[in-house]
């Protein structure tokens, strides 16, 4: 596989088009998927399907990670958690706060279907939480490998010209 195919295999992952991964699979193309029927906070009649489907377009015409991260992480809002009820003071809950999910409105939105709105996994949204709450800026690693021209050895030469 050459430089010129894995640029253009990262190019179409990051626009969530179609791609042939390096192993020969066929990855297809990101969709936005449905919302929960019977979801706690009824997202499906709150959201209208065309305003989803224009958030998804502009979340995967970003074209690096970085960009997709903070887009994510500007539609969250990280608060404390209102209540502590200890049922084992051995043992302290490990969680400190509450994730608020919105698509640009006032109106709150569960996780599931914000994930399934942009067809991104809850690993990529945690990761992007834990991020933007260590006030990281997130970069692309992907492909950071620079070719480094091999140094002529010297003492190497001088004894062939002898």
């Amino acid at each position: 596989m050459t430089l010129m195919t894995r640029s253009e295999i990262k190019l179409r992952k990051n626009r969530g088009d179609s791609y042939v991964d390096y192993k020969g699979n066929l990855i297809p193309a990101r969709h936005m998927k449905p919302l929960l029927d019977t979801c706690r906070k009824s997202c499906k009649t709150k959201f209208d399907d065309n305003y989803r489907q224009s958030l998804f377009n502009t979340f995967w015409k970003l074209k690096d990670y970085s960009a997709k991260v903070l887009f994510i992480c500007k539609l969250i809002n990280v608060c404390e958690k209102k209540y502590d009820r200890r049922r084992n003071l051995d043992h302290p809950s490990r969680r400190q706060f509450t994730y608020q999910y919105h698509l640009n409105t006032n109106e709150e939105m569960c996780k599931i279907c914000f994930c399934n709105t942009f067809d991104v996994s809850d690993d990529f949204t945690k990761l992007a939480i834990q991020k933007s709450m260590n006030n990281l800026i997130p970069t692309d690693n992907r492909g950071g490998h620079n070719r480094k021209i091999p140094k002529k050895n010297n003492s190497k030469t001088a004894i062939l010209k002898k």
